[in-house]
């Protein structure tokens, strides 16, 4: 039987980030995925620096040696980029997604963000699965299709040089 208490820490802060994983588990192998295309399969205690600003959702595979994997996701981390003032209103910069939960289109409506934004798609192992430009200079808002997404949990970023705002999703 493989226990599960995982600790992370710090979960926030600048980049380059540095953070640190420790599973208390009684696991054979542990495969660490941190949310930012890279993963590692190590032992119990890792040490991962995220380079760029962005929300991450690290997850770690816990396998007990007779083929039962445990999966836990971790709460998201925040990286920010710190070097500019504009930076760190990153909560202040907001975004409606709706219909979430939704099995076709999800529609992203703003009224404090404007310009060019890079929309970037996350799956839960951190993966980008879509990527797109939308442009909030005149309308503010969009709309973004998701059918050719698989049924799961998602991570949606705007990214406009240091500005990133995200938020998550449900495909249905």
């Amino acid at each position: 039987m493989v226990t599960q208490p995982v600790s992370i820490s710090p979960t926030s802060g600048c980049a380059p980030l540095t953070v640190n994983f420790l599973s208390s588990s009684n696991a054979t192998t542990y495969n660490w995925i941190f949310g930012d295309g890279t993963s590692l399969i190590d032992d119990s205690s890792v040490t991962h620096v995220y380079a760029y600003s962005g929300f991450y959702i690290p997850i770690v595979a816990l396998d007990n040696g007779v083929g039962c994997i445990f999966p836990l996701h971790f709460d998201t981390v925040f990286v920010y980029d710190c070097t500019t003032i504009e930076s760190k209103n990153h909560s202040e910069k907001n975004f409606i997604l709706y219909a979430n939960p939704s099995s076709n289109t999800i529609n992203i409506s703003s009224s404090s963000i404007s310009g060019k934004y890079s929309l970037k798609i996350y799956n839960l192992l951190g993966q980008q699965v879509k990527q797109q430009e939308i442009d909030f200079s005149f309308e503010g808002s969009s709309k973004v299709n998701i059918e050719s997404l698989a049924s799961g949990y998602y991570q949606l970023m705007l990214v406009n040089g240091s500005n990133v705002v995200s938020k998550r999703f449900v495909k249905e």
